[in-house]
């Protein structure tokens, strides 16, 4: 009540902890009273973050101006290792769960009465399920599954359900635009699989639906950069100027062997910004590409 926020934001709010492993417990006062009382974690997750002299060097070259670094020797390096540290803190990572926050909390906003749609309902009641480890039981278009609801996630551009089902205790996914109806079940369940499954699950369906990469290319000739629109297919393309008079290209595209000529073909023009895998796979074209003609 003092920062205004209603009991489905802070809901949220707490899942999106969650996703940081930073779990707050939500436990129920067993008197007439029935209060719930949010309980914080022991201890707020530490990450002890080491560097060689040199490393840290690089690391302070980077304070007065980060951006002014792009292509220097130090910054390369600096790159790497945060890339490193990166993967290693996977569990940790931001990026994922704030997309879903974001999208939680939009599909939240207050609407008119008469345009409030089911799905509005739906995620309330999920997102109350997975804080207080309940099981539901949800309405399909032509089944019911009851199921314990694990985490909720955005991708594919909507927001989906992953939980486990109570009949074959597997792991599902289900778009809550598929979910009619859902209630709260007091059926007793403990969970199955680890929240390190869990994330696996999430990674592998990731990776099923995902070829395309948003591909950033920082550009030195716009004389010599060709779109070649009759050859490839670029979706969403975008061209800007940063604020030190850049030009940026951005598009997302699938990766192959004919993206990865023209690249070639444009040679010193353009450089490859984003993603990394594709830079490193890029790169590993053109070094095979010398070596056959050596």
């Amino acid at each position: 009540s003092d920062i205004s926020i209603t009991q489905y934001e802070l809901n949220s709010y707490l899942n999106f902890l969650a996703e940081l492993n930073c779990i707050f417990k939500v436990e129920e006062d067993h008197t007439d009273s029935g209060e719930k009382f949010i309980v914080p974690p022991e201890a707020i997750p530490e990450f002890d973050v080491r560097f060689t002299m040199i490393e840290w060097l690089e690391f302070q070259a980077h304070f007065p101006k980060l951006s002014e670094n792009e292509g220097s020797p130090y910054h390369q390096s600096f790159k790497n290792k945060m890339e490193i540290l990166e993967r290693k803190m996977k569990k940790y990572s931001l990026f994922e769960p704030v997309t879903t926050l974001e999208q939680v909390l939009d599909a939240q906003r207050p609407v008119a009465l008469e345009t409030a749609g089911n799905e509005h309902t739906i995620l309330l009641i999920l997102e109350e399920s997975i804080l207080e480890n309940k099981v539901v039981v949800i309405k399909l278009e032509r089944s019911f599954k009851q199921v314990y609801p694990r985490k909720i996630v955005f991708f594919d551009g909507e927001l989906n359900l992953v939980a486990e089902d109570l009949l074959d205790q597997s792991l599902v996914n289900i778009s809550l635009s598929a979910i009619a109806e859902v209630e709260l079940d007091e059926y007793e369940y403990g969970e199955t699989y680890s929240q390190l499954e869990i994330d696996e699950f999430v990674t592998s369906i990731r990776e099923m639906g995902e070829d395309s990469v948003r591909l950033v290319l920082k550009i030195y000739s716009k004389d010599k950069f060709s779109m070649r629109f009759d050859e490839m297919y670029f979706e969403k393309p975008c061209f800007f100027t940063n604020n030190r008079g850049d030009f940026i290209w951005a598009a997302t595209v699938e990766p192959s062997e004919e993206l990865y000529i023209w690249l070639n073909e444009l040679g010193p023009s353009v450089e490859v910004l984003d993603p990394t895998s594709f830079k490193i796979e890029f790169l590993s074209y053109c070094e095979n590409k010398l070596k056959k003609l050596a």
